[in-house]
């Protein structure tokens, strides 16, 4: 892509026939929309930190793995689509940055992958890193904690999906607290939160969290 500062769209889907690394995609300065959706591509996620003009970034259902990055700073980012990386050969996605100034950021999808440890701020603080997102799929990972606060400010939240993760009763007690004070500060309906399936293991058993 050396050569193509001005490519706007990029949708490349094989169902399989393309791997190996993914291509250097920094020259792409004018990209907006790109679909990679549905190959082979293995190896890290980059930071798209040089594509400023990227609203939507399909990625999902390759073999790509290591830890998402921190996304920052690119105010078009609309959807970022980064589920169903685990598959045969792949353990998929490890691990979850924080992100920092997504503020048009609606969409991020993750689920189905390896991600431990715990679900980062979208929301905490003064700095409000995805201010506008609408749907976070979390499900299928192994998120063990929650960030206090991680959802608090959220108030344009239509769905949260973090079911069949790893998630103990301190974790989910604190979500839903952060998300009772959402509804105070903002009530709303038609609000969807699936908490499925966590536990946390005490003693070698699980305990059932939701």
């Amino acid at each position: 892509f050396n050569n193509s500062p001005a490519l706007v769209n990029f949708r490349l889907r094989s169902y399989n026939r393309v791997g190996g690394a993914l291509p250097n995609l920094a020259p792409l300065s004018s990209i907006h929309w790109l679909d990679l959706a549905n190959n082979a591509f293995t190896g890290q996620l980059p930071t798209f930190s040089q594509n400023s003009q990227i609203g939507y970034i399909y990625l999902q259902d390759n073999k790509l793995d290591g830890t998402i990055p921190v996304f920052k700073n690119l105010s078009s980012l609309d959807y970022l689509y980064l589920h169903n990386n685990k598959k045969t050969g792949s353990t998929g996605f490890t691990g979850l940055s924080e992100f920092k100034n997504l503020p048009n950021l609606r969409r991020f999808y993750c689920h189905n992958n390896s991600i431990a440890g715990a679900i980062p701020n979208f929301s905490k603080d003064s700095t409000y890193p995805c201010p506008r997102l609408e749907y976070l799929i979390l499900m299928n990972n192994q998120f063990t904690s929650y960030t206090p606060e991680s959802f608090k400010n959220l108030y344009y939240i239509r769905y949260i999906d973090v079911s069949d993760n790893n998630l103990g009763p301190g974790s989910i007690n604190q979500m839903i607290q952060d998300l009772f004070d959402n509804y105070e500060a903002v009530p709303r309906g038609g609000v969807t939160i699936n908490l499925y399936r966590n536990y946390a293991l005490k003693d070698g058993n699980p305990i059932t969290a939701a």
